[in-house]
């Protein structure tokens, strides 16, 4: 069975591939809600899917995981990492807070790493 952290990450990618960003939306944490609309999310993607990187891939990908997830100081639940999508690999950074003790989205970065920093690293 897969550690919750990667259940809470393959549920945010399904969300973020299907392109229903209202879903997405809803289903953050409240401060998450006031601060994003559905449009925003998809601007958000948009730069993702110009590129042409099939996030929804990623559902059937291992994440490579930067550092242990972690609860930081403020009681939030972060993940980072990457996924080997091509034609870019794409860094993640998900952030959780737990209301109604549920883990709920509160902040999320997904974004393509560039050819020169992809071979550095």
């Amino acid at each position: 069975m897969a550690p919750k952290y990667l259940r809470l990450i393959r549920i945010s990618q399904f969300l973020s591939l299907v392109a229903n960003y209202t879903v997405l939306r809803d289903l953050g944490a409240p401060s998450f809600r006031e601060r994003n609309t559905a449009a925003d999310l998809a601007e958000r993607f948009a730069a993702i899917r110009r590129r042409g990187i099939n996030l929804q891939a990623t559902t059937a990908m291992q994440p490579e995981i930067a550092e242990m997830p972690i609860i930081d100081e403020n009681g939030l639940l972060r993940v980072a990492g990457t996924f080997p999508t091509r034609p870019l690999p794409v860094r993640f950074d998900f952030a959780f807070e737990v209301r109604d003790e549920v883990w709920r989205l509160i902040g999320i970065v997904v974004a393509p790493i560039e050819v020169e920093e992809a071979e550095l690293e």
